[in-house]
């Protein structure tokens, strides 16, 4: 089932698929193998191993470097990786929109720029209250560091708890602090981080270089937006400037740069080595082939996140809520995670806002769990209140007030207090709280202790 709703997302995304250029400027170079590849970092030569990531990052637009360098070579950060773990997972454009630090955070100076990437890691979870305490923006981030935020990333934090007292087979496992074993354990278990082969290094740090090469393994396995212009299929035809591929049902032909990078493997080949039949990945820009990946059948199907796309049929209001999707002429049920995001045309709102009907996009996990659903609609006009709560009364008709305004309080409101899920009884007089109303009616608490 999940191979026929993956090809039909495909085709979805092939009938809409439009094309934003994401390249500068970039240095040409020949490989000497008969394919001309592009160069796009200039001092990207010393580290061939990773350049294969690199080159797939940056076409993507999730990884940048400086006045066209990269530095390989230098440690990674705290927030450096905090900000990888949001672009993957395609949170990076809300993290723009806000503009001031989770109130628990007391760790070092944050620059504005950055702020709002700490604030959505903290709303998603990746960072916790400890981590808030001690963040340090510009320290280099420790693997064992790096390995929680990917998993709280992919909100695996329970399945990592419930992994705290496996048996790591590294042969550094002692140095893994304790707090860290789960975290690792699933993303070594995922493929995702799995050291030299013999140690983890869980307190080592990381270069851009191992970054680069540690993310796309995770990009390879989260199918999101940034996806939007990336084509998988079989190979019909390959000749000079053109290959045909058979994407699900379609066959379609896609012009081809003179500069397109290919590679099998970690290596980069010419171009002319690609046969009919192959399984291949292609990304596209300004609707031109610049990239080409020879995949192994393990490739092709192996993600941890994927997208459908279909109406919304029914909301299950169970613990967990489910949501019933039509895709195509199937119909499937997903489960609605913990934390769960849910966006109307770019505005956040939550499980209430969906009706039966809309059209929606629904990243969903490998445990079939919705993670976030996006819906092709507005989201009705939404009014917002803060400060400290002053009044809650729970009888009859439910009111809560807010620095003296006094508000009719939904009982189905969703009330978050210190960002975790709560009930009514988790509030109390004097909390600082932020509100949203929908005609004068609280739908939404967000309170802290």
């Amino acid at each position: 089932m999940k191979k026929i709703i993956s090809m039909i997302l495909v085709l979805m995304l092939i009938l809409g698929a439009t094309s934003t250029s994401v390249f500068a400027k970039n240095e040409k170079q020949n490989n000497g193998k008969g394919n001309v590849l592009t160069k796009f970092f200039e001092d990207s030569d010393e580290i061939s191993w990773a350049q294969k990531s690199i080159n797939k990052l940056q076409l993507k637009g999730l990884l940048k470097g400086d006045k066209g360098k990269y530095q390989p070579n230098r440690s990674v950060t705290q927030l450096e990786a905090i900000i990888m773990c949001l672009r993957i997972m395609d949170c990076e454009a809300d993290a723009l929109t806000m503009e001031n630090l989770p109130k628990k955070y007391k760790g070092e100076a944050v620059q504005k720029w950055a702020v709002g990437y700490i604030s959505k890691a903290a709303e998603l979870g990746i960072l916790d209250e400890e981590d808030l305490k001690n963040f340090k923006p510009s320290a280099p981030v420790k693997r064992h560091e790096i390995a929680k935020y990917v998993i709280r990333a992919l909100q695996k934090e329970d399945e990592a708890q419930d992994k705290m007292d496996e048996k790591l087979t590294f042969a550094d496992a002692a140095a893994v602090p304790q707090g860290s074993v789960g975290y690792v354990y699933l993303v070594s278990q995922l493929g995702i981080m799995v050291g030299d082969g013999k140690n983890f290094k869980p307190t080592g740090t990381l270069s851009r270089a191992e970054m680069a090469v540690l993310f796309c393994n995770l990009d390879d396995r989260v199918d999101n937006d940034n996806d939007e212009y990336e084509f998988t299929g079989i190979v019909d035809s390959v000749r000079a400037g053109e290959i045909v591929l058979k994407i699900g049902a379609l066959t379609r032909t896609f012009d081809v740069s003179d500069y397109v990078v290919v590679y099998k493997g970690t290596n980069s080949i010419a171009y002319s080595r690609i046969a009919k039949g192959d399984n291949v990945l292609i990304k596209t820009d300004d609707d031109v082939v610049e990239y080409i990946e020879i995949l192994t059948d393990h490739q092709a199907d192996d993600k941890i996140i994927t997208n459908y796309s279909g109406e919304l049929r029914a909301i299950g209001s169970g613990d967990p809520a489910t949501l019933t999707v039509k895709i195509k002429e199937l119909t499937a049920i997903f489960q609605v995670a913990d934390g769960a995001e849910f966006y109307f045309k770019g505005v956040k709102g939550t499980i209430n806002d969906l009706k039966v009907g809309d059209e929606v996009r629904i990243a969903v996990d490998n445990s079939n769990r919705a993670l976030k659903v996006v819906v092709n609609r507005q989201l009705a006009v939404i009014t917002q209140d803060q400060g400290e709560i002053t009044e809650l009364d729970l009888r009859g008709t439910y009111h809560l007030s807010v620095d003296g305004t006094r508000y009719v309080l939904s009982k189905d409101a969703d009330v978050k207090v210190d960002n975790v899920a709560s009930g009514f009884g988790d509030l109390k007089v004097g909390m600082d709280v932020i509100v949203k109303l929908r005609q004068s009616v609280i739908e939404y608490v967000y309170a802290e202790k």
